[in-house]
């Protein structure tokens, strides 16, 4: 902000009338009346609303009016949060934080009337000096506690302490404003489970989907007063995707390190305020503020905790992202459906009701006349055709008869040849529809009925389906496609993981390279992530990574395809048993191309480990992929990103049930894409 009086602008005859684009539209409401304040100076814009100073009629005061965007008026959840900046400044009167004096509507804009402050905000502050002296840092870092000390004492969590949100007084205090994320601890319905936040002083928790108390804000401060020690945030990196990982996996190098000027004792502290579980940060304000004092005075705080906590390792991020997936919990292995295989031979016997004897005590049993085994095969073979079983399932218990009762084949191998053939013509029509869809160009829904059949088949039929199944996949292999079987299987983890359904689709084995984009790019004026012209003959091969959600979706749609959506891309990733990674539930070495494996992009398959179920290869690592969230629209696009990339530090964010929700308009450059279809494309077949 500044202090800096613009000149009056003519009245307009309404604040709806004022509203033009571009800062002309915020400066047409210079000289115009908002409630009971007369608009003097339009001050700034941010994300959610213009500021302006003001005079309050009749207390004569100078006054901030925050002006929430006409654009955001119209979305009430945009409305709600604006309103809920108004009740968390209400709920606490603090000298370190911002005062609200009053809220209010006009022709349909909303607005805030604040305390005025001019000096600017410790954003320009930075902006002039690049750091503070550690003596002026400890002083802000101090008045910035008291005022969040204030706020989470009022049931306040501010969420988004970053030096923007910091605004300097005439005397040169620091207070805190723009509670607009403020979330109240004993307020149940706000939302949890998605990020909210700014990317280079974010919490973990806050990152990979948890509930957040206090102590997030503590960790934001910790970044914050990082930045005012060295001149930058504790991490930085290409893109937001990126950074978030960071703050999630990576510990920051301690600011002692980076300048000899900073006191060890300051630097723990800082260090302290950036754990990544909150349990290993300060319990609370009192604690930050005892231990600033000592840093300041060359000791260690007498006030508990006296000892630095034990480093553990970062938490598993407990993600994922979403307001309907809960923090994880590993269950055990999940057991996949049957899918129409048998079942087995054990359960067979006891859903027919026969137990196994030995045969002493069948010899009791039956008492004498015919041999006991026989009468036993016989009422066996009463009950399984009692049961009515399907023959398939049917065939499993007669083999396990036939271990129970030996020297009964030939009245078991009687019922077996009349089963088998039961099978077979109910077979027959499945492997007939099958041939049919191949015929047609369609060989994934081919493979998903053979799929779905007995693994044990008479020798007749089951050597035309194991042809049949053959074809399908060497065509599917042909054209470079996986087919994601549909139904329901696994998605998320944790206590809410949910079965969900999935219509059937093909997806790209592989990722999409330079050289693929660049054919069709180049031909059609497509944005090209590398310049101009086609890429570096070394880079051909390399997978296509820069590009927003447009610019994937455009690509896709000019070779006949579209991107994957979310769940289609998680069912492809971790197989309908629901693995954690493409390879299994444990971690691998080697298992994906990550920074651990020295952080370069890699040929689409390069590493042979990271293929999933289905075939698809690198959908933990080398190029993290676009694809559509499930609150996508034509009209509103959404994109999330999923599976690791050559950058990923920590593996638990490249797990098939992790995402990480981005702009649709946002380029990353650890980010490529993957192709999906609901047909084979027409080139493919």
């Amino acid at each position: 902000m500044t202090d800096k009086t613009l000149p009056v602008g003519p009245k307009p005859s309404s604040p709806k009338q004022a509203q033009q684009p571009g800062n002309a539209r915020h400066r047409g409401l210079e000289g115009s009346t908002l409630g009971d304040c007369s608009i003097e100076t339009f001050l700034g814009v941010g994300g959610m609303a213009a500021v302006y100073q003001a005079e309050q009629q009749g207390l004569e005061r100078k006054v901030a009016v925050k002006v929430l965007s006409q654009q955001l008026t119209k979305d009430p959840k945009q409305v709600e949060q604006f309103m809920r900046e108004a009740r968390a400044l209400a709920k606490v009167e603090h000298p370190n934080i911002v005062r609200i004096y009053s809220v209010g509507q006009d022709e349909g804009l909303h607005y805030l009337v604040v305390q005025l402050v001019a000096a600017g905000s410790l954003r320009g502050l930075l902006e002039r000096e690049t750091k503070l002296p550690p003596e002026r840092a400890v002083k802000a870092a101090r008045e910035i506690c008291l005022g969040l000390g204030a706020a989470h004492k009022a049931g306040i969590v501010h969420r988004d302490v970053k030096p923007d949100n910091v605004l300097v007084g005439n005397e040169g205090e620091m207070l805190l404003t723009d509670f607009g994320l403020a979330r109240m601890l004993d307020d149940p319905t706000q939302s949890v489970g998605k990020i909210q936040g700014t990317p280079h002083y974010i919490p973990p928790e806050q990152v990979d989907g948890r509930d957040v108390d206090a102590r997030a804000d503590l960790y934001s401060l910790g970044a914050t007063l990082y930045h005012l020690l060295i001149g930058e945030p504790p991490f930085s990196a290409k893109s937001a995707y990126e950074l978030l990982l960071k703050h999630v996996g990576e510990v920051p190098r301690p600011p002692s390190e980076r300048d000899e000027a900073i006191p060890e004792a300051l630097s723990r502290v800082v260090c302290r305020l950036l754990e990544k579980d909150p349990a290993d940060r300060y319990a609370d304000v009192g604690e930050v503020l005892a231990a600033l004092d000592a840093a300041q005075a060359g000791g260690e705080p007498a006030a508990p905790p006296a000892a630095e906590p034990t480093r553990r390792a970062p938490p598993t991020p407990e993600l994922l992202l979403t307001p309907e997936l809960p923090p994880l919990e590993l269950p055990p292995a999940p057991v996949p459906a049957a899918r129409g295989r048998w079942i087995s031979g054990a359960a067979a016997l006891a859903l027919v009701g026969i137990a196994a004897f030995a045969w002493p005590d069948l010899a009791l049993a039956f008492g004498g006349g015919q041999a006991p085994e026989r009468v036993f095969a016989q009422r066996a073979l009463d009950q399984l055709d009692r049961a009515g079983l399907p023959p398939a399932a049917a065939l499993g218990a007669l083999e396990e008869l036939r271990a129970a009762l030996p020297g009964q084949e030939t009245l078991l191998e009687a019922r077996g040849a009349e089963l088998e053939a039961e099978l077979a013509s109910t077979v027959r029509p499945s492997l007939e529809q099958a041939q049919g869809l191949l015929d047609e160009g369609k060989p994934g829904p081919a493979l998903e009925l053979l799929v779905a059949l007995p693994e044990a088949l008479p020798a007749e039929v089951g050597q035309r389906r194991k042809q049949v199944m053959d074809a399908a996949r060497a065509r599917l292999d042909e054209a470079g496609f996986a087919w994601v079987p549909g139904g329901r299987a696994p998605s998320g983890e944790g206590r809410l993981a949910v079965e969900r359904d999935v219509a059937g689709c093909y997806l790209s084995l592989r990722e999409v390279t330079r050289a693929e984009y660049a054919r069709v790019a180049l031909e059609r004026g497509f944005y090209l992530p590398w310049g101009e012209g086609a890429p570096p003959i070394e880079e051909a091969d390399l997978p296509v990574v820069g590009l927003n959600l447009g610019d994937a979706a455009r690509y896709a749609a000019a070779v006949g395809c579209r991107l994957p959506t979310a769940y289609e891309w998680e069912r492809a990733a971790r197989g309908l048993e629901g693995r954690r990674w493409p390879w299994g539930d444990r971690l691998a070495d080697g298992g994906a191309n990550w920074a651990a494996g020295g952080g370069v992009l890699s040929a689409p398959g390069a590493t042979a480990a990271d293929v999933s179920p289905l075939g698809c290869f690198d959908m933990a690592g080398n190029a993290a992929e676009l694809t559509l969230a499930p609150d996508h629209t034509a009209q509103a696009p959404r994109a999330w990103v999923r599976g690791g990339s050559y950058l990923t530090r920590d593996p638990q964010t490249a797990r098939g049930a992790f995402f990480l929700a981005v702009e649709a308009d946002a380029r990353h450059a650890n980010v490529g894409l993957r192709l999906a279809a609901d047909a084979l494309p027409e080139g493919a077949k």
